[in-house]
């Protein structure tokens, strides 16, 4: 799922790599043995997703940029 992010980010001319502690914090906030994958996909889309397209909006990141994402990401 993160891949994708990167992914669509990368379309924009933005290099996103993504630091093993929020990837560790995404997992322990999505998991849902119940709901398989669906809550990781949303706690991405309100944390990550929000936090990139925030950055991009605001023009904090743009196209040529690097960014490497911690914890920040989760703090909206």
């Amino acid at each position: 799922m993160l891949e994708n992010v990167a992914k669509n980010m990368k379309d924009k001319g933005i290099t996103v790599t993504f630091k093993d502690e929020l990837i560790n914090e995404l997992m322990r906030l999505g998991y849902n043995p119940e709901w398989g994958a669906r809550p990781l996909a949303r706690t991405i889309e309100d944390t990550v997703e929000t936090y990139l397209a925030t950055k991009l909006i605001s023009k904090q990141i743009q196209s040529g940029d690097e960014i490497e994402l911690g914890l920040e990401a989760l703090t909206n």
